[in-house]
């Protein structure tokens, strides 16, 4: 998957057309569609207005590289590892009435 590619991605999920994120970047429809058929990229500034409104970070559009999935895991490890804790400790309750 390539920038056009997570751009349109973005896009669809957010449900707008490339008018609505033209409008929301500052940019033209065209300018939207250029970046989606990787006729051209987006400059620097419009990556990062496109990433603080879509909620991601500028890595996962630059590259793909999303930094919080990494983090994300380590919580629901631990939030994993919480709640077994606390399953077993009440698996142990009920055994001793």
């Amino acid at each position: 998957m390539n920038i056009a590619d997570r751009i349109l991605r973005l896009r669809k999920v957010k449900g707008i057309s490339q008018e609505e994120l033209a409008d929301q970047v500052g940019v033209s429809r065209q300018a939207v569609s250029k970046w989606e058929s990787q006729q051209s990229v987006p400059e620097l500034e419009k990556v990062i207005i496109m990433s603080e409104y879509f909620g991601v970070t500028t890595d996962y559009i630059l590259k793909g590289v999303d930094i919080l999935s990494g983090f994300a895991f380590a919580v629901l490890y631990i939030i994993m590892i919480i709640l077994s804790f606390f399953a077993l400790k009440k698996r142990g309750n009920n055994t001793k009435k």
